[in-house]
C-alpha cells in the first residue's frame, strides 16, 4: 500500500540526510506523518477523478482511510501513537517543510507553540 511506502521512503530520506541516531519517536512520528499525508492525497485524488472508479471502489478507498487515519490518531503507545500526534502537531504549526528542516539541523522535533488565548 502506497502509505505504507510513503512512511518507509521517509525513513530511507532521513537517513539520506544523515540522521542515522533519532530517537524512535521523532523518526516513526514523523514518518506516520508522511503515511497519513499520501493517505490524504490520495483520497482527495480519488475525490477528483470518481469517473474512474466504481461506488463500491470510492467507498472502499474512504473506508480504508477513515480506518488508517483513525489508527494512526488514536493508538496508543509512546513511539508511533505519541510520535505521530507531537510530529503532526510540529507540521500543523509550521509545516512539512519547516519541520524536516529542523529534524535534520537538530535531530528532534521543533518545540510547539501552545496558545492559552482564546478568540
Amino acid at each position: 500500500m502506497g502509505a505504507i511506502l510513503a512512511h518507509e521512503m521517509m525513513h530511507a530520506w532521513l537517513l539520506l540526510k544523515g540522521c542515522k541516531k533519532l530517537h524512535r519517536r521523532v523518526s516513526e512520528g514523523i514518518c506516520e506523518v508522511m503515511a497519513n499525508l499520501w493517505l490524504e492525497w490520495f483520497c482527495d485524488e480519488g475525490k477528483n477523478n470518481l469517473d474512474s472508479y466504481t461506488t463500491e471502489q470510492a467507498e472502499f478507498i474512504n473506508k480504508l482511510k477513515t480506518f488508517w487515519v483513525d489508527k494512526m490518531t488514536t493508538r496508543v503507545d509512546e513511539i508511533y501513537g505519541d510520535g505521530f500526534r507531537e510530529a503532526k502537531g510540529a507540521v500543523s504549526t509550521s509545516n512539512l517543510h519547516k519541520t524536516l528542516q529542523h529534524i535534520v539541523r537538530h535531530k528532534t522535533l521543533p518545540p510547539q507553540i501552545h496558545s492559552n488565548s482564546t478568540c
